[in-house]
């Protein structure tokens, strides 16, 4: 029996790790079922070297393949002659805050619902869609009676914006061991990564409050590093300023680490710290479902994705919040040094991600059925 053919768009932010990672997990389950070609036209070189999926026996690299945009796709699929079965459409995020992104999508969804007449079938797994306008939600809506688009936690108030989509899992539990290896990291460190492109003025002076008593806390022994990460490139100059400020205050305790697209540097680093904190859905859940210690590090307003993701999940106990400082360093503090709460965690989360990731695997799974 031959195997379904589909083209994956990858298309994405292309600085990000987190969406690096995303991409790869997603193709390494896909290549699962189909044969697996990438669009990776206009992607940029170091973002096609880092993923590590292009290599599998059942995905190949072919920028060729044109996607949507391709006429001989397009011509293929029209007279239902074309070899892929699928067109999946990239995962995270969709914007499309300014009138020209939303009628250039407008065009695409007639394109798309063109080729879901000619027989393709039109995927998208893992898209959060609480960053759309109304009228583009909307529109949403309509397209997924004819597609197969699937949700992610968009919120803690409003868990698929009323699109009535499906909403599965977070991509990223489908991390598991034999993914990438893992390396030993020496020493005792904690990791702390923060988002640097939505606080205003007055939240990044409460999240300093907290910070200064967090730090106390974490060099009152006097082995432990603090590591300053920017998982994105724009978030380097918040974490450089932190760390820069802290430097000062505890000199030789505190150092700056900018990730890029180095997956397995990033994992081994979140895998074997004392713990991380983090509001980057991307670090703190990356760390839990590898069996590293972690919590979410949040800010009511803005982080309500990754708040109620690990609200969902049952995991309270590992939300802590800027405005918080008490309760905060409380936490933390509880964290390093009571090793058997460590391992209950590590055990309890370790159950919740296995059951997460079967969920996810399934359902992608009857998208070839």
């Amino acid at each position: 029996m031959s195997r379904s053919k589909g083209v994956y768009v990858l298309r994405t932010q292309h600085e990000n790790a987190g969406d690096l990672l995303i991409n790869d997990l997603l193709l390494r389950e896909l290549s699962k079922h189909a044969d697996m070609e990438i669009d990776d036209s206009g992607v940029p070189p170091d973002f096609q070297d880092a993923l590590t999926m292009k290599h599998l026996p059942r995905t190949r690299m072919n920028p060729k393949v044109g996607s949507v945009r391709g006429f001989k796709f397009f011509a293929l699929a029209s007279a239902r002659r074309s070899p892929y079965e699928f067109l999946f459409l990239k995962p995270g995020d969709q914007r499309r805050n300014t009138a020209k992104s939303q009628r250039l999508y407008m065009l695409k969804a007639a394109t798309y619902l063109w080729l879901a007449q000619c027989g393709v079938k039109i995927v998208r797994l893992g898209t959060s869609f609480a960053k759309l306008p109304v009228s583009q939600q909307n529109l949403e809506r309509r397209l997924a009676k004819a597609f197969a688009f699937m949700s992610v936690r968009d919120s803690l108030s409003n868990t698929d914006n009323n699109l009535d989509l499906p909403v599965l899992p977070d991509i990223a539990f489908l991390l598991d061991d034999d993914y990438l290896e893992v390396k030993p990291v020496e020493g005792r460190y904690v990791v702390l990564s923060f988002r640097g492109d939505l606080y205003e003025e007055e939240i990044a002076a409460k999240l300093q409050t907290t910070l200064d008593e967090v730090m106390q806390s974490l060099t009152a022994t006097t082995d432990r590093q603090v590591i300053f990460v920017a998982q994105v490139h724009r978030d380097s100059k918040w974490m450089k300023v932190c760390a820069e400020r802290y430097t000062a205050l505890y000199p030789g305790r505190v150092s700056f680490k900018e990730i890029g697209l180095d997956l397995k540097a990033a994992l081994s680093l979140y895998r074997h710290a004392e713990l991380v904190l983090s509001n980057r859905l991307h670090v703190a859940l990356t760390t839990l479902v590898i069996g590293g210690p972690a919590l979410a590090f949040v800010e009511r307003r803005h982080d309500r994705k990754i708040w109620g993701l690990f609200e969902d999940n049952n995991w309270k106990d590992l939300l802590i919040f800027f405005d918080e400082s008490d309760a905060t360093v409380a936490t933390v503090q509880s964290f390093l040094t009571d090793e058997d709460k460590r391992v209950a965690t590590a055990t309890r989360v370790s159950a919740d991600v296995k059951a997460r990731r079967s969920e996810l695997q399934t359902a992608i799974a009857k998208l070839f059925t």
